[in-house]
């Protein structure tokens, strides 16, 4: 699998450059992270697009939701039934607007969870962090085998990598 190094550049362009040549020299894309205390949007770094995963979580909530709303308000009067004055059992005007309530409130919930979990909240590890990346310095967290390091370290200092660090595998 390889060891976890952090590379360190002072603009994008040269970032830009060292991920080309780190995907030329093998390294696999899912062991590529680009770490900024800037915005850089995907295509400037060459990366594919990062998929938003709120609806796969939104849809499920609402389902959920919906099922709880129709159990509440249908399925409990008609499990107890009590005739009140002529009333019929379920009424549906009412019944559709605490369904609704339901609804949204599982829409909420799940995608409240989902974007705790997508944002990896409580973050349980500490991540990989430099004190330069928060001064404008790209850094660059990537995967490789010992054998292959001297190479990727002597193309990455050509590349403008002013420091290159090994990172402890308990930071992950």
């Amino acid at each position: 699998m390889g060891d976890r190094y952090l590379a360190l550049f002072e603009d994008v362009e040269h970032a830009v450059e060292a991920l080309g040549e780190l995907r030329a020299l093998g390294v696999p894309e899912e062991d590529l992270s680009v770490i900024s205390g800037i915005p850089v949007a995907e295509a400037i770094m060459g990366r594919p697009k990062v998929a938003n995963l709120m609806a796969r979580w939104a849809l499920p909530g609402a389902l959920l939701g919906l099922a709880a709303g129709v159990f509440f308000t249908i399925g409990t009067p008609l499990m107890y039934p009590i005739q009140v004055g002529g009333q019929p059992i379920v009424s549906l005007p009412p019944s559709m607007v605490i369904i609704y309530e339901f609804t949204m409130l599982g829409v909420i919930l799940a995608t409240l969870i989902g974007l705790l979990a997508q944002a990896e909240l409580p973050r349980w590890r500490e991540k990989v962090y430099h004190p330069a990346i928060s001064h404008g310095a790209i850094g660059i967290l990537f995967r490789c085998d010992e054998s292959c390091f001297d190479q990727v370290r002597e193309r990455l200092r050509g590349l403008g990598a002013f420091e290159l660090i090994p990172v402890d595998r308990s930071e992950s």
